[in-house]
């Protein structure tokens, strides 16, 4: 891995997030984040790249690999001792590379698997131990100042899809096969000390809780998420349910929030994630609109003292790196109370400098001057008109066979906890479904906006036109798929009225003239 090559990428910027990275040749599977919160690998087939989120106009290290097979999992080691450490899994091999002076390197090269391996974990306080699992159902687990064979291998039954380490008892960790998880003690050989039937289809995702030893939450191919007790694990504690498979569901580092990532069948449907608050399970509390793709991995950046600010980083198959804020409005939707230091101290200076109450604060604008300040060159999107007397907005959006007008109305108290109101107008060529989708998926979006006190209009335009972009596709994609099921109609009848009609002739016994 002596050679390099650069990639340049320019930050996008949005108000909920920014794009960090966007690079179609990386053809990327894998995402990981080291232990300071400032840089991404990302690994494919053909290349491994670094992103230094720290400096968002950096250029991207792009490092040649010189392998047939994907990279299938990726994960920086957590400790301080080994932080420049980061494993990836190539098919029945484990390469452990090393960041050191603008460089990658290999420094080990683990195999004992026989079949793909499928999931690997570092331990979260020893910074030598590591854990491996595979479709030829072995977990192994490293030590890389032993590295030539496992130092202790478990066995099971079935393959196992996933490996985690208990993030609080350094001995305990989980594995999925199937639709059941195994919980085993290093310490106590190589038999689980715990058994748990969670789902009826396939496990695709587990993780621990940060907060107690005893639970950990799995997410599966039967479209929930399930919250188990390992110490009483007949029934799940709760269960919540979504709409498709769920790839992964991981726990956020404040509150009781969740972040759940599906996989919509056929890819079809929303490329999102969904926040969740296990205190209060009925509905997500936030909703991460910003993939055109299929996310496949997600984690959390470090925060640093006097942020009050969390940040995800998302890695989708469309080839982009996303880094959104998650604000303090919204850790205090998973029951989480923000440290308000910093924001105390910003709130005295501007008492200092100005006598004049909050609500008259020069960041506060009117609704003209948002029109003012609208870019009216979004791609497939017409202003019509803009009255900012009757508060009041008219655009024409066309998409292949999508018409729509819509009319957008600003109330009085706007922009403060009060979002406008979207009507689509006659004359629009747009299906009801898709119409009722659009119409919630703005009204969604100015809310969260508003809730903020944020204005709203150019974000949720922009969000119109990629989500009929999305539904344009969808349509397309349905009629690929009823032509291909609905036309062969007449052969299929065909072919069932032949099975009347008998197989000809092509061998059969005879006899000979002696008799046999």
């Amino acid at each position: 891995m002596n050679m390099k090559m650069s990639a340049s990428s320019t930050p996008t910027f949005n108000n909920e997030y920014y794009i960090a990275l966007e690079c179609k040749d990386l053809q990327a599977n894998a995402m990981a984040i080291d232990s300071s919160g400032n840089y991404v690998l990302l690994g494919g087939r053909r290349y491994l790249a670094i992103r230094n989120l720290k400096d968002e106009y950096e250029v991207v290290q792009k490092f040649p690999r010189q392998s047939k097979y994907d990279v299938g999992a990726a994960e920086w080691n957590p400790t301080q001792f080994h932080k420049e450490l980061c494993v990836i899994s190539s098919n029945q091999r484990l390469e452990v590379v090393t960041t050191r002076l603008d460089d990658l390197s290999q420094t080990h090269s683990l195999r004992a698997h026989t079949r793909v391996i499928t999931d690997l974990n570092w331990h979260k306080s020893d910074p030598n131990l590591l854990a491996s699992c595979s479709v030829d159902t072995f977990i192994h687990i490293w030590d890389l100042r032993d590295p030539k064979r496992p130092t202790l291998s478990l066995s099971a039954v079935a393959e196992a899809s996933q490996v985690k380490w208990n993030r609080l008892s350094p001995h305990l960790l989980a594995t999925a096969h199937e639709g059941d998880i195994k919980i085993w003690d290093q310490r106590k050989g190589t038999v689980p000390m715990q058994y748990i039937a969670a789902h009826l289809s396939k496990i695709h995702g587990l993780d621990w809780s940060p907060k107690s030893e005893n639970y950990i939450c799995s997410s599966s191919q039967d479209s929930t998420v399930k919250y188990f007790d390992i110490t009483n694990s007949r029934k799940a504690e709760f269960v919540l349910t979504t709409t498709a498979p769920v790839w992964r569901a991981r726990h956020t580092p404040f509150g009781n929030g969740l972040v759940t990532a599906v996989v919509p069948q056929l890819r079809r449907g929303e490329n999102s994630l969904q926040l969740w608050n296990t205190a209060n399970r009925s509905t997500p509390v936030h909703t991460f609109i910003g993939h055109r793709d299929v996310i496949l991995d997600f984690d959390w950046r470090k925060q640093y003292p006097n942020d009050l600010d969390f940040q995800l980083v998302t890695w989708s198959k469309d080839q982009t790196l996303l880094v959104w804020k998650i604000e303090p409005f919204i850790q205090k939707l998973c029951g989480h109370e923000p440290a308000e230091i910093t924001l105390g101290s910003e709130v005295s200076v501007e008492a200092n400098e100005s006598r004049l109450p909050r609500k008259n604060s020069p960041k506060v604008q009117p609704l003209h001057q948002e029109f003012s300040l609208l870019n009216v060159h979004i791609p497939n999107l017409t202003v019509k008109k803009m009255d900012p007397v009757a508060r009041s907005v008219a655009v024409k959006v066309t998409i292949h066979d999508f018409l729509v007008h819509l009319q957008v109305s600003f109330p009085s108290a706007y922009p403060f906890g009060v979002s406008p109101i979207f009507q689509v107008m006659p004359g629009s060529a747009i299906n009801d479904n898709a119409s009722q989708q659009l119409l919630q998926m703005l009204k969604h979006l100015a809310q969260q906006r508003v809730t903020k006190n944020r204005t709203c209009l150019e974000p949720c335009l922009r969000q119109m036109v990629t989500t009929l972009e999305q539904l344009s596709t969808s349509v397309d994609t349905n009629k690929v798929y009823d032509r291909t099921y609905i036309e062969p109609t007449s052969n299929m009848y065909g072919g069932y009225n032949d099975v009347y009609i008998p197989f000809p002739k092509t061998s059969g016994p005879s006899f000979a003239p002696s008799g046999l």
